[in-house]
């Protein structure tokens, strides 16, 4: 019998599902940290860093279990914005390397919910540059919000 498993496991680069579709990351689509399983426990540990901030500045963090507690309680928004009706753009801190075969560690992610932008999803190496991100993020669906408007 297998053991259930934590959600935090999911592999958040491919989202779960195995596939990416950023041709930078993969060429065959297969995901490159959980070699198309979905899941981040079938990554091995080293292909999978683990970072967890001091104020505003990542550090590495080499113990999981450590880095797990850490989590379940970090503070980890950058910041999160109410758009429009039903669209928000939420940019945090992922804790873990989403490019971890890049030159700098992708560690915050910003997220659209809601509108025609629906789902994207933009990553960064820093919180002030996550931050700038964020307010791009924002103009950019507020100027969607405004195309769709009759």
């Amino acid at each position: 019998m297998t053991a259930p498993r934590h959600p935090l496991d999911l592999c958040e680069t491919c989202d779960g599902t195995g596939t990416v579709a950023e041709e930078a990351l993969s060429a065959d689509g297969v995901c490159p940290v959980c070699d198309g399983s979905g899941w981040l426990a079938d990554a091995p540990a080293a292909q999978v860093p683990l970072y967890r901030l001091v104020g505003t500045r990542p550090v590495p963090e080499p113990d999981r279990r450590a880095w797990a507690q850490w989590f379940e309680t970090a503070d980890r928004l950058v910041a999160r914005t109410a758009v429009g009706p039903g669209v928000a753009v939420e940019t945090v801190f992922l804790g873990r390397d989403q490019a971890w075969n890049a030159l700098a560690p992708l560690l915050f992610e910003s997220r659209v919910y809601g509108g025609r932008l629906d789902g994207e999803r933009l990553l960064y190496a820093t919180w002030g540059a996550a931050a700038q991100g964020h307010a791009v993020q924002v103009a950019r669906c507020q100027q969607a919000l405004g195309e769709a408007a009759p």
